[in-house]
């Protein structure tokens, strides 16, 4: 395949209009974006896909999309229902999607507001990985994504389904695909876990909108779903595994030519791909699930490191996790069956006065 030409890509830059104090580029993120979209991709056209009463006034776009801002979703409560727990997954996908839905080129870049860039070299991964097992194939090409918490592992425990979603590049029609799943409804609050921190995958703790999104798009091929965080045996483990592999190549920031918030974007270099999906990692990957005779330039030892160090983690966070919920889930069995039997206790007595 021959170069990608800049003129067939539009760049949806989806979210709020942002600047952050702190960072080189101040106030001005946004703009900044916009800017290093211009002298990389000098034909690309920008879409900024924002809300209602953003300050966009000022913005060098091609097409502005504005939408009704759906809010936070509500995924979970504290001990009350004074205290509830969101994220903004509906938000991004509302501002996700309307602005993919606006592209007129071949190929979409969907990229967060406050991301700027610092090359074009995102191009050349690409169609790199061409072998693919048609069986986890959900993209009609492999769509190039950002390591930036694609986790495979948290304090040494395995996760399933969640790549990263703060920047992803192919084809248009791909990325439509991966983003045209259904909105979240909010979380009710729960009377009988009065006094306890409740969520939707109680008493794991909720998905986040990583795995909420991709999940969605798994079931556009086959039916898989996980209770919570951290939920899912071995099958759901390898599943999640391959069909990542098949569909979205994982890089890391720096490789991509990406500029990303430093709380975002820790330095790796000696836990690298231990717990995210770096290139690194996802190429291991590759070669066991799409193809054996892949050449691996990471050695032997840096692969035995990287499950040392997930073992290390495993035993000084890992167990703990585990233990905590293991307890929630015997807690919230015992409440159950206490309010099973007073319930039935209630039936009964008022059966016997009638």
């Amino acid at each position: 395949m021959g170069e990608i030409n800049n003129s067939d890509i539009t760049f949806v830059l989806q979210g709020p209009v942002c600047g952050m104090p702190g960072r080189p580029h101040d106030q001005n993120i946004t703009c900044d974006s916009i800017a290093s979209i211009r002298k990389y991709f000098p034909s690309s056209r920008i879409i900024v896909s924002t809300w209602v009463n953003q300050p966009t006034a000022h913005l060098d776009y091609d097409r502005l999309v504005v939408s009704e801002d759906p809010g936070p979703t509500v995924v979970g409560y504290g001990k009350t229902a004074r205290n509830p727990k969101i994220n903004n997954v509906n938000r991004q996908i509302v501002s996700t999607l309307n602005g993919l839905r606006r592209v007129e080129t071949k190929y979409a870049v969907k990229v967060r507001s406050d991301i700027v860039f610092n090359s074009d070299v995102f191009k050349i991964f690409f169609e790199k990985y061409p072998a693919r097992d048609s069986r986890y194939v959900i993209s009609k090409k492999r769509i190039v994504g950002s390591s930036c918490y694609a986790r495979e592992y948290y304090l040494g425990l395995p996760i399933a389904f969640h790549p990263s979603d703060f920047f992803f590049f192919g084809l248009l029609d791909d990325l439509i695909l991966l983003w045209d799943v259904p909105l979240i409804e909010d979380y009710k609050f729960r009377r009988l876990y009065f006094g306890k921190s409740q969520s939707i995958g109680f008493p794991g703790d909720s998905l986040v909108p990583e795995q909420i999104i991709f999940l969605s798009f798994v079931n556009k091929i086959k039916s898989m779903s996980i209770s919570h965080f951290l939920g899912g045996g071995r099958r759901e483990q390898d599943f999640s595994k391959r069909v990542i592999v098949n569909n979205i190549v994982t890089i890391e920031s720096e490789k991509l030519g990406l500029d990303v918030l430093d709380r975002f974007n820790k330095p790796d270099s000696m836990f690298d791909g231990c717990f995210n999906y770096s290139l690194s990692r996802w190429e291991e990957l590759y070669k066991k699930f799409c193809d054996p005779d892949f050449f691996l330039y990471e050695s032997k030892g840096g692969i035995l490191k990287r499950w040392f160090i997930r073992f290390s983690y495993f035993i000084g966070f890992g167990l703990r996790v585990r233990y905590r919920y293991y307890l929630r889930k015997i807690k919230h069995f015992i409440r159950c069956a206490i309010v099973r039997s007073r319930f039935r206790r209630l039936f009964y007595s008022s059966s016997d006065l009638d």
